[in-house]
């Protein structure tokens, strides 16, 4: 059943249809494996735009010219099968707002070495939900206005080809670099998938506003959202961790903003906080050549023993750490996340229909 469902699914994305009815159970990356049944419509035009954008500032191959820097196994200059979507309909984990893409075949509990047969749908306007309801009200709760007269309205006006065009090349990064997991990680990578999680998403972040340096939208997006919703979930049960303890994305938050203090690109005014987006590209060229070394230093140790205790030890000396209840967010970082208490963590997402799938494909 799940290979027939993922060889539909396949065919549908390779004949350019625009609706796409998935139903089955999926493993998503946020959400406990359940049954989900959806409609998602396929936004051909974005995908589109996004192409012309690329080509209007630079060039895809270019910038795949940039990550092929970063690894000695040359990666195809093709571009990945990563296709954006929307969600016109459905139940389940997909629709609870959690999750915002779909990587197959692994959402379908299947496993590959094979790249060619990985491919990936965006679900654009959970994100722009995401957004909307939780990133860009906490910005301007916690940020002074003046220091988002830019940056703020920039990736407003372009938020879905940003989203787009930031997941395209996620993926590409998970696939150079020593912290590498895509199609699979390195064969003497055996650090502890919590670790390898943490780095292959900084390793990615990093990346992306490294080699899409001609868009400045790639770094206010990056920025904001691994602070003000990955960082923020699981705050209010628990406003001295949140999740930072056990999902990878969250504990990033609090990486960044305690470097953020550190470098002076994160300062307090009077009541409210300043950050210098324009000195954070160089900031994440700077943190991507430490986690290199790291990896590097990571990949000639032996055992998982000795590798997590090098990657642990790394993490220590960036977010305070206590054996008896792990990582710890910054102080400064609680009283931020205390200001936005009354926006949502994680915002539920309703679908814009509510349809008879069966009657509609």
């Amino acid at each position: 059943m799940d290979l027939e469902l993922l060889n539909s699914i396949r065919t549908s994305l390779h004949e350019n249809r625009e609706r796409l009815h998935i139903r089955g159970q999926l493993h998503l990356t946020k959400s406990a494996p359940a049954f989900c049944d959806a409609l998602l419509l396929r936004d051909l035009s974005l995908e589109k735009n996004v192409s012309a954008w690329v080509e209007s500032k630079t060039s895809f191959r270019k910038i795949f010219s940039r990550y092929n820097q970063f690894t000695a196994d040359k990666i195809s200059n093709d571009v990945p099968e990563h296709y954006a979507m929307r969600v016109l309909s459905g139940k389940g984990a997909i629709c609870s707002g959690r999750n915002i893409f779909l990587f197959f075949p692994h959402c379908l509990g299947l496993t590959t070495n094979n790249e060619e047969d990985c491919f990936g749908l965006e679900l654009i306007d959970v994100w722009r939900n995401v957004f909307e309801k939780a990133v860009f009200p906490c910005a301007r709760v916690v940020l002074e206005n003046n220091n988002l007269l830019t940056p703020l309205p920039q990736l407003l006006h372009s938020l879905e080809e940003t989203t787009y065009l930031a997941s395209i090349f996620h993926e590409i990064g998970h696939r150079v670099g020593p912290w590498k997991v895509s199609p699979q990680a390195h064969t003497n990578l055996k650090v502890s998938p919590f670790y390898l999680d943490v780095m292959g998403e900084l390793s990615t972040d990093c990346l992306l506003v490294q080699n899409l340096c001609e868009f400045s939208e790639i770094n206010t997006f990056v920025t904001l959202q691994r602070i003000f919703w990955f960082g923020r979930r699981g705050y209010l049960d628990n406003p001295r961790s949140a999740w930072i303890n056990h999902d990878n994305d969250s504990w990033i938050s609090a990486c960044l903003w305690n470097e953020f203090l550190k470098h002076g690109i994160l300062s307090k005014t009077e009541s409210k906080w300043t950050l210098q987006f324009e000195a954070t590209p160089k900031f994440y060229r700077k943190l991507y050549t430490e986690i290199e070394n790291l990896g590097h230093t990571v990949l000639a140790l032996k055992t998982r023993e000795e590798q997590d205790a090098a990657v642990l030890s790394w993490m220590k000396s960036k977010v305070e750490w206590k054996a008896t209840e792990g990582f710890i967010l910054p102080s400064s970082l609680q009283d931020a996340f205390a200001e936005c208490s009354r926006l949502p963590e994680i915002p539920q997402f309703n679908p814009i229909l509510d349809l008879n799938h069966e009657e509609l494909v």
